[in-house]
């Protein structure tokens, strides 16, 4: 019934029926799993499109528990034609559904199989990714980081150390020069975290230095590269709603 009154035609139904589904997905993934059988992915990508704020917001986050899922369930909201609407939403909305819009495709970048994650970077997910790495906001700095690096993991494993097709996107839209300058980012956390991109072996483009050397000033630790055939490096985040 929940579901059901998502479609109503009254954001005044809509928005609490919205609240509940919320709060159900971010139980575990059985519970999450029940939302999607009972049809709430089309519902969502609706949502995503009410000319009222706060309701994109929430439908935002929801998707953003349900990509914090299983990858199955990243597949579903893959299926449901919903990332390109959620791609184009951490480009043109305003900053605060911008920010789960950007949870919601960088979880499914962390969570999803190597087709979906495949399928996020050919359909423009690394561009806004790397664009956000120059913001004022350093949870979603590292958030970003996190998504892009486990696009780098997927394009190693599925086109090779030698071409990966993801690291070429990256430089592509500036992103090594914006993951370089994060080593002068005066938050410690920005700058101990992105150093793994830097020796990890993703085969960027030749013309892009892979001798990338930590600022002085930052003092890093030294850091082993993550093992990119571990899936339990994939953070997955189930959000509370802030």
């Amino acid at each position: 019934r929940l579901v059901e009154l998502l479609g109503h035609p009254s954001p005044i139904v809509q928005t609490p029926a919205l609240r509940t589904v919320g709060n159900i997905v971010t139980g575990d993934d059985l519970q999450t799993q029940i939302v999607i059988n009972c049809g709430a992915l089309p519902c969502l990508l609706r949502l995503l499109n009410s000319h009222k704020k706060s309701i994109r917001k929430e439908a935002c986050w929801t998707l953003s528990n349900i990509t914090a899922g299983s990858a199955e369930q990243v597949a579903a909201v893959e299926g449901a034609g919903i990332m390109p609407q959620l791609i184009n939403m951490m480009i043109i909305e305003e900053y605060e559904i911008k920010k789960e819009a950007v949870y919601a495709i960088c979880n499914a970048c962390c969570s999803g199989g190597d087709e979906d994650v495949c399928t996020l970077a050919r359909i423009g997910a690394t561009a806004p990714l790397c664009d956000l790495l120059t913001i004022d906001e350093p949870s979603l700095i590292i958030v970003c980081l996190e998504g892009i690096e486990a696009l780098l993991q997927v394009g190693e494993r599925v086109h090779g150390a030698a071409l990966n097709l993801h690291a070429r996107l990256v430089d592509d839209v500036g992103g090594c020069e914006q993951i370089e300058a994060l080593q002068l980012h005066e938050n410690a956390t920005i700058y101990q975290v992105q150093p793994a991109f830097l020796v990890a072996p993703y085969a960027f483009p030749p013309h892009v230095s892979r001798s990338f050397s930590p600022s002085p000033s930052a003092s890093l630790p030294s850091r082993k590269p993550r093992d990119c055939s571990s899936s339990s490096l994939r953070t997955r985040r189930k959000r509370m709603r802030s």
